[in-house]
């Protein structure tokens, strides 16, 4: 069984992976020292920057099989969620980058559909067909028991 700080520790770690660390702002010369830490960029402090949700599949019963999907608001932040596999879950705002439309999940194509004027995307979060010209906004999800926890900005 899956443990809250266990799911809390793995989405902070991916997050912070992300991270380039440490950062270097000019060309080094070979033959000088490292920089010191001080002059290095922290990594980015995960725990202030994003809000970690729980919603429990109760709330979302299209999530409880494969192939499901669902639009809920969580943080202030309205999601599409789409139980991928049997242990996995991906979550996008619920929106088009074109013009804001609701996207709708296409199961039998592995999709998302803009319903207005034809965007798709994959469920990566990638545009796979215009006129949306920028990718999804894309968040960490997992399963953990009866409920999905995604990790979102604050």
């Amino acid at each position: 069984m899956t443990t809250r700080r266990r799911v809390l520790r793995d989405l902070a770690t991916g997050l912070a992976g992300l991270a380039v660390w440490p950062a270097k702002t000019e060309a080094q010369d070979p033959k000088t020292e490292e920089p010191s830490d001080s002059t290095r960029s922290a990594p980015p402090d995960t725990a202030a920057s994003h809000a970690v949700v729980s919603i429990p599949l109760a709330n979302a019963k299209d999530l409880l099989t494969i192939g499901g999907s669902a639009v809920v608001t969580a943080a202030g932040h309205t999601l599409l969620l789409v139980r991928d596999s049997d242990a996995s879950v991906v979550a996008f705002e619920s929106r088009c980058t074109h013009k804001q439309v609701t996207l709708k999940y296409d199961h039998k194509n592995s999709r998302l559909n803009c319903p207005a004027h034809g965007s798709r995307f994959d469920l990566a979060g990638k545009v796979q067909k215009g006129p949306a010209k920028e990718d999804l906004r894309a968040y960490g999800a997992i399963l953990e028991d009866d409920a999905v926890v995604v990790m979102l900005p604050k």
